[in-house]
């Protein structure tokens, strides 16, 4: 028996064994942060109001903050639904030690998603290289234990592109009208999958050499159903902002909210960082196939989807690493496509890219880790300990409003002022008492600040709290 034929008699056993790899890796770099960023706890907390009151996507009656700098207050429409309705699930049922969970086996059953899509597309050979060389990419994995929506955006872009060539490739009408279903799940995990549009468009253009796509009455029953699912956000977006898209219009305009703005090479200026060995790899592919003209359907499919998504995300203003995740599928693909073309030299090359990924993986874990676990962060556990200590009802103040909310689901708001009369109102509650809070990191105040905020404080209000390894930076006032 050949080794092709071992691989193929034992595919189920092997790709447990990747779903297992996948998952353990991504439960690893859990611990890589001790702290929940502010992100995770905004959507964490969402989940958590939505459990008690599911018909209020808003902040009108939270006891936290999210931060909106604009006259949107309180509509919290640039958040998509989908992760934390997930959430709410989770709380609703008192399964909420579930949530650090639900990311990493979303991240690894994408791996075996990428599998199923990749054989579909190509062979089992290069299905196999894709979903083994995503369970090891670093910023799959890192983003795959976070509670953010980027990595359930993927997992649901790579089943809508599954269910778009089984449709529209193979005429499977069942699957075009799938198709529209998870393009439109897709879309409420993050909403940047909006630039997949052109990228189905256009290929269906290159495909066909014709709109004659728009006469398959199969495919206006998959835009039915991507907007069926869609009505209740526009329902929302019409009742929160006077307009059907307005919960998708405040995502793109509120894109420069946090971070500032990046320039466009932004993705090629961390490339390493982003895509590892394989954006290597990916070159060579993508020469390999311009030089044979191998532009067969599928090469045309994963071109499109990369570079479209590429330029879209180029040209937003704010840029993280994470918001190009979701090409990073079609990425590995055509890199395992040119690996194996190499048919000689497959098994050498083959083992040097899972080499370097795992150097990758764990440069990346112990950066993270360095990162994360210093002076500050024991601070800002410390300063929880001390909170949860107390006895009494009590509000803080502080820029970590959903921070403090998440781990002490306390009141919580902003500290956004040291004038007099702000400070006596937002100390005047008489049913709580009131702390305000200060760390770093995570503290909007700048350094030079701290000074200010400390000498004005301590004259009106007690110093109950300061951290031992940073006491300058970490403190806690009674109001």
């Amino acid at each position: 028996m050949g080794l092709e034929e071992k691989i193929s008699k034992n595919i189920k056993w092997i790709l447990l064994g990747i779903f297992i790899l996948a998952l353990v890796l991504r439960l690893i770099f859990i611990s890589s942060s001790p702290i929940r960023w502010w992100d995770e706890a905004v959507y964490a907390n969402i989940g958590y109001d939505l459990s008690k009151n599911p018909f209020d996507y808003s902040l009108k009656n939270a006891s936290w903050g999210d931060y909106i700098p604009d006259d949107s207050w309180p509509h919290l429409g640039f958040r998509p639904p989908l992760l934390p309705y997930m959430i709410s699930i989770l709380y609703f049922f008192k399964l909420d030690f579930l949530i650090n969970f639900l990311m990493p086996i979303i991240g690894a059953l994408s791996v075996i998603v990428l599998y199923f899509l990749a054989k579909k597309l190509f062979n089992t050979k290069i299905a196999l290289l894709s979903s083994l060389f995503f369970a090891l990419l670093p910023i799959q994995v890192f983003y795959s234990s976070r509670i953010m929506n980027d990595v359930l955006a993927t997992f649901f872009i790579l089943i809508t592109f599954y269910c778009f060539w089984k449709g529209f490739e193979e005429t499977n009408n069942k699957y075009k009208v799938l198709f529209g279903i998870f393009f439109a799940l897709s879309l409420l995990s993050k909403y940047t999958a909006l630039w997949l549009i052109p990228v189905f468009l256009l290929y269906f253009i290159i495909r066909d050499k014709s709109f004659k796509f728009l006469a398959d009455r199969f495919f206006w029953y998959s835009v039915l159903s991507f907007f069926i699912i869609l009505i209740p956000w526009l329902i929302y977006g019409f009742f929160e902002y006077g307009n059907i898209f307005g919960a998708f219009l405040h995502g793109f305009i509120s894109a420069p909210y946090w971070g500032g703005i990046q320039d466009w090479y932004f993705f090629f200026q961390y490339f390493w960082r982003i895509f590892s060995v394989l954006g290597i790899v990916f070159i060579g592919s993508l020469i390999y196939a311009v030089y044979k003209k191998d532009y067969s359907r599928q090469n045309i499919l994963i071109l499109i989807w990369i570079f479209v998504f590429l330029a879209a995300a180029s040209f937003m203003p704010h840029k993280e690493e994470r918001f190009i995740l979701p090409l990073i599928p079609g990425l590995i693909v055509l890199s395992a496509y040119g690996l194996t073309k190499i048919k000689k030299y497959f098994k050498i090359f083959g083992i040097i890219i899972l080499i370097l990924l795992c150097f990758s993986l764990l440069h990346n874990f112990q950066y993270y880790y360095s990162k994360s676990h210093n002076i500050d962060s024991e601070c800002f556990l410390e300063t929880l300990n001390y909170l949860d200590s107390l006895n009494s009802s009590y509000k803080t103040y502080s820029d970590n409003s959903p921070i403090f909310f998440y781990y002490t689901r306390k009141p919580s708001g902003f500290f956004l002022s040291l004038n007099d009369s702000y400070l006596d109102e937002i100390s005047n509650y008489p049913e709580y008492e009131v702390y305000f809070v200060f760390n770093n990191p995570g503290s909007g105040v700048v350094y030079q600040e701290y000074p200010d905020f400390r000498y004005k404080l301590s004259g009106n209000y007690d110093l109950v709290y300061s951290c031992n390894l940073n006491p300058y930076m970490n403190f806690i006032y009674k109001a």
